[in-house]
């Protein structure tokens, strides 16, 4: 598995994750890790739409807030609401 992901990072341009379960919680947190460490540059969203992540995004801020988690690194994902605002980030 861990190969699996090391080769979708090598290729990839920016890192979505899309409403779903235990594996998008895990491929979020391990792509957040390895920005946090250097080892991607790319961009990261989290496609929140009708609210689907508002726990989980509230728990990311309590762990910034608790300082388990700098407000900088907390920066590297970029949460929306709509495909097109990705688009338009990426497009800029």
């Amino acid at each position: 598995m861990h190969e699996r992901k090391m080769r979708m990072a090598n290729l990839a341009h920016v890192f979505v994750a899309l409403p779903g379960g235990w594996g998008t919680i895990d491929e979020l947190a391990e792509i957040l890790t390895w920005k946090q460490l250097g080892l991607i540059k790319q961009p990261v969203f989290l496609l929140n739409t009708l609210g689907f992540f508002d726990n989980l995004t509230n728990q990311f801020q309590k762990m910034t807030d608790e300082g388990f988690l700098r407000q900088s690194n907390l920066s590297f994902l970029s949460i929306v609401g709509h495909p097109s605002e990705i688009i338009s980030k990426i497009t800029q």
